[in-house]
This record gives structure tokens, C-alpha cells and sequence, in this order.
């Protein structure tokens, strides 16, 4: 029995770690991230963990509230020994839009809790790529809750 890969990718996606240097103007801040996309589950039988190069805009509504937009981008092979034939490697992207609060405060870390939108886009490549899916890109909308210990 095979197992269809399609079922796993919002699970892989909700697992990241993110790096990046911020630049500051008053209330807006502008960051360059390197996220580290960690595949768990069935979905890490699939695909090997990936790094997704993006960006993030903040706007600090007060000293504990902030709006968040963010972009990134990766490309996501498949693992050895996989039958390339039937899973393809895909080029990822996400979109979301987020509020966030300050939680806790220490110093120079803090922990912040958020909620938004996302967008996810899926283009599978190979020929591979139409094999399970009616399209090559494929793109899907949903809400996100995220929680995040930042340093600053």
C-alpha cells in the first residue's frame, strides 16, 4: 500500500526554526530569515529537511503588540532511496500575515504568541509531478497559531 505524500505537507511545515538580523526605523522593522524546514512524521520518509530563504516585516502596534508579514521560499528534495519516479521534489513557498503579543519578558528574550493567516504553495517538479496530483502547483490557505522564544 502506498502511502500519498499530499496528506503530510501541512504537518511537515508547521515545524521551523528561524534565524535573522533585523533592521529598525522607529515602529517598522525589516528582517532577512533563514528558516530551517524540519519534516517529521511520514512526510520525513519523503522529503529531506530544507532551508528556506525569506523575509519578515514588523510593525510594533505598542511595546507588546505587532503585526507581522512574512515570505519564504525553498526547495524541498526528496530523500535517497526514494523512487523519484513517484514522489517529486517541490519548490516551496508560504505567505502569512500575523499578530502577535508579547507573553513574557526577560532581559533581552522574550516569548511571543501569535495568530494569522498563511499560504502555502506547493510546485512539484519532475516527472513525478503530475503523477498524484491534477496540477503542479498547488496552493493552500489556512490559519496559524505560532509560539516563538525571540532574542533582542
Amino acid at each position: 500500500m502506498k502511502t500519498h505524500p499530499r496528506l503530510f505537507l501541512l504537518l511537515f511545515f508547521g515545524t521551523h526554526l528561524t534565524f535573522s538580523q533585523s533592521f529598525d526605523w522607529n515602529r517598522h522593522h525589516a528582517a532577512i530569515s533563514v528558516d530551517a524546514l524540519l519534516p517529521d512524521g511520514d512526510f520525513g520518509r519523503f522529503w529531506n529537511t530544507a532551508a528556506a530563504l525569506g523575509g519578515i516585516l514588523r510593525y510594533d502596534v505598542n511595546e507588546a503588540m505587532f503585526l507581522i508579514g512574512r515570505g519564504a521560499v525553498a526547495s524541498v528534495k526528496t530523500r535517497d532511496g526514494v523512487n523519484k519516479g513517484e514522489i517529486p521534489d517541490f519548490t516551496y513557498l508560504i505567505f502569512s500575515g500575523e499578530v502577535h503579543r508579547r507573553l513574557l519578558h526577560w532581559k533581552f528574550f522574550h516569548v511571543e504568541g501569535g495568530l494569522g493567516l498563511a499560504n502555502h504553495t506547493f510546485m512539484f517538479r519532475g516527472s513525478a509531478a503530475t503523477l498524484y496530483h491534477e496540477n503542479t502547483i498547488e496552493s493552500e490557505m489556512g490559519f496559524l497559531a505560532s509560539l516563538a522564544l525571540s532574542m533582542k
